[in-house]
């Protein structure tokens, strides 16, 4: 019983938690710099309102009213000093602690003042429980009390009011007869409220964290989770890339090996040949000067390819804008498919300059522009969208071509390979690179597609 009472006033255990204890620590400044607030605006509100409505003590003659105005200077002054005290060390560090002082001594003044003010307006000595009641739930509601802090200042406070009753009994100020016994039960009855009331707060505050804690949790493994993902992908994507380039290389190579000895042999014969076969090997030389030219390119557009692909900080990020950019890449592919019928529609929002390495991005827009061109066929039409979303923009491109079937939209970013012709060739290398370079720059690419109902990419941007 003792302990589940002692659990119930001091839950202590919650801020063991480092993260709780900081949280707590600054609800309870804040909370210190709204009762500082509270200590100088209520009372200045109140005077007014006596004014306003000539409500007495006010008008009961000066030195009630004289009083009336200390006891507003002094509670304005004592909320200053609340205010002031979240500056200080004592006041960061012990926020809770400094809200209770200020908190009993704010109850203490109002309590002294109505006491001394009951003797000549005996309506004064009614306002005593209210000023614990008003402190109280200023305190739970502001500062993260724990029940047990709550009970200490309420208590405090009651042990205050039954001392400065029986001093003003004996100094004459207050007859006994005028208190009312059934006022002390009322205020053990609003401490023992506010007790409950701050055990729940608190209790709904521990829940909030431990919610707070357990989504912070579940977003990191989520964010790991991903991470791992991609990773996983990545090491895929580079796998099947190295792949097809091992396939495409080996072909250039392979001709450039054959060519190169079957070269050193004609070389060999060309000297002692007769005129006849020298003419025929002069032709074959020929033929394999014109075979190992043409592997030496192909190995030379590999090479370009794969720098392209990874060359990704060769230009500087520079404010570009993209409705300027895409009008005029599509001004270019219009040229190429505009025999076809094919109509290009750009629909285009203003836009702010977007932070990129631009001929990447061009690079990008091209790619996509060149496989919807592909796709599209005769009498077709390819639109062209920019949008602005929140910090982001937003570019579509839409076509009403044959679309893609969803066993390909699964890999439709991977490099891959395939035979043609007797030849290995690397296959998917634009859409591969298209999406790093827009990965590198912060964004996203998606493509939904359907076959026979044509394909949108979406890509977005950082603005």
């Amino acid at each position: 019983m003792m302990g589940k009472l002692r659990d119930f006033l001091l839950p202590g255990n919650a801020e063991k938690d480092e993260k709780f204890r900081a949280e707590m620590l600054k609800l309870g400044q804040r909370g210190l710099q709204v009762i500082g607030l509270i200590e100088i605006c209520g009372p200045v509100f109140t005077l007014i309102a006596r004014w306003i409505l000539r409500v007495s003590p006010l008008h009961a003659g000066p030195p009630i009213q004289r009083l009336s105005y200390l006891q507003v200077l002094v509670a304005v002054s004592l909320g200053v000093l609340t205010l002031l005290s979240v500056r200080t060390r004592v006041g960061r560090s012990y926020p809770r602690l400094v809200g209770c002082i200020s908190g009993w001594l704010t109850a203490a003044l109002l309590m002294t003042t109505w006491l001394l003010l009951a003797g000549s307006y005996p309506m004064a000595q009614h306002y005593v429980p209210s000023s614990l009641t008003i402190v109280l739930l200023v305190g739970i509601a502001t500062l993260p009390l724990q029940p047990l802090h709550t009970l200490a200042v309420g208590l405090a406070i009651e042990v205050y009011a039954i001392v400065a009753l029986w001093a003003c009994s004996q100094w004459g100020i207050l007859p006994g007869t005028q208190w009312d016994a059934l006022v002390h039960l009322f205020n053990f009855l609003v401490i023992l409220i506010c007790t409950g009331l701050s055990a729940l707060l608190y209790a709904e505050r521990c829940s909030e964290h431990g919610a707070h804690q357990r989504a912070v949790a579940a977003s990191e493994a989520l964010y790991t989770a991903q991470a791992r993902v991609m990773i996983a992908e990545s090491t895929a994507s580079l796998g099947r890339l190295a792949a097809g380039l091992l396939h495409e290389l080996n072909s250039p190579l392979g001709a450039l090996s054959s060519g190169a000895n079957t070269l050193l042999a004609v070389s060999q014969k060309l000297p002692t040949a007769t005129p006849e076969a020298q003419a025929r090997l002069l032709g074959l030389q020929d033929e394999l000067s014109h075979s190992l030219l043409g592997s030496v390119q192909r190995l030379q557009q590999i090479v370009n390819r794969v720098w392209n692909l990874t060359s990704l900080e060769e230009v500087e990020m520079q404010p570009t804008d993209l409705n300027d950019l895409l009008l005029g890449l599509s001004s270019l592919c219009e040229e190429r498919v505009g025999e076809h019928g094919v109509s290009l529609e750009p629909d285009f929002e203003p836009m702010p300059p977007v932070s990129c390495r631009r001929q990447q991005i061009k690079a990008v827009f091209t790619v996509l522009l060149n496989n919807a061109a592909q796709a599209v066929a005769d009498h077709g039409w390819i639109r062209i969208s920019t949008r602005r979303r929140n910090r982001e923009v937003e570019v579509k491109l839409a076509d009403n071509g044959r679309g893609i079937p969803s066993e390909q939209l699964e890999t439709i970013f991977s490099p891959s390979f395939t035979a043609k012709g007797g030849r290995v060739e690397a296959m998917n290398w634009g859409l591969f690179s298209a999406r790093q370079i827009v990965l590198a720059h912060g964004g996203e690419i998606y493509i939904q597609s359907k076959p026979g109902s044509g394909t949108t990419v979406t890509v977005k941007l950082p603005a």
